[in-house]
């Protein structure tokens, strides 16, 4: 085992965690008998992450012409579904895309993973698969890179060395990444078969089960289409998703009935702020 991923296992260092009244909202939203009072209430336990969301669920691209008043209004117009997507790609955004050293390197991740995730809904229609489950995939398929990240550069500096540039890292987190994320992914406490696709997303047989091809899909794509920070390259031809099979300019309208709209809404996410109102 590579070293980073055993100090990842052995937990010597601090590694990205992931809010628990997030966590616990998801699993809500996505339960039998859904409780909006009950959900409602678990998120009001975390008052930043509820004034983000209820920011979010005001943007225009999910509002109408008379935005949410309050995070109860939000949460009854948004859904089960899509209060699940808003409060995760929230409390990813604010605490795991995160690297001391690294935050121009960290924020083209972020980008890349709202990238994907946001394709996801596209690429479940086509493999017919759960939509929130690859939105989930695709959001924390490359969270493990952050974690690399931190291991490598709290080493370097124990030792009284420089933290390795991203350059040189690049080869490593290409290795790594995947299962660091299905790591982390996994000690947060998401299903196997989304830990599962995010393991084996560069994989030949990510192909096998519909939502590791949805992921994979919805990964070429995003890769193909946007500024990658290096270990998001497509799978090579031949592989299990070969990006000129699916080429976004000539075939996304005709095989995912995507819109210009969606496809830069997807594809060019706000930047992030360091301390964003509410």
């Amino acid at each position: 085992m590579h070293p980073s991923l055993r100090a990842l296992r052995t937990r010597r260092h601090t590694l990205p965690t992931l809010s628990a009244v997030a966590m616990e909202v998801w699993q809500l939203a996505r339960s039998d008998g859904f409780d909006f009072t009950r959900l409602e209430r678990t998120l009001e336990r975390d008052r930043v992450l509820a004034g983000k969301v209820l920011s979010r669920a005001c943007a225009p691209e999910r509002c109408s012409l008379h935005p949410p008043q309050s995070l109860r209004d939000a949460v009854s117009r948004l859904g089960s579904s899509g209060i699940a997507d808003i409060v995760l790609e929230v409390a990813v955004t604010m605490q795991v895309f995160r690297a001391p050293g690294y935050e121009a390197v960290a924020d083209a991740y972020r980008r890349h993973a709202l990238a994907v995730a946001r394709l996801g809904g596209p690429a479940a229609r086509e493999t017919g698969c759960d939509p929130g489950a690859v939105f989930v995939a695709g959001l924390l398929h490359d969270v493990g890179a952050m974690a690399v990240l931190l291991v490598a550069g709290d080493e370097a500096r124990r030792r009284g060395k420089t933290p390795p540039s991203h350059a040189s890292m690049v080869a490593v987190l290409n290795d790594l990444t995947p299962e660091a994320s299905a790591y982390l992914a996994e000690t947060w406490g998401f299903p196997d078969d989304i830990v599962g696709a995010i393991r084996r997303h560069r994989q030949d047989d990510a192909k096998e089960n519909p939502l590791g091809r949805a992921l994979g899909l919805a990964h070429a794509l995003a890769a193909t289409e946007a500024e990658c920070p290096g270990p998001c390259d497509p799978p090579p031809a031949g592989g299990a998703f070969d990006p000129a099979d699916f080429d976004l300019s000539r075939r996304a309208g005709e095989r995912l009935v995507l819109t210009a709209h969606d496809v830069g809404a997807a594809l060019n996410p706000p930047p992030m702020k360091e301390n964003p109102s509410p």
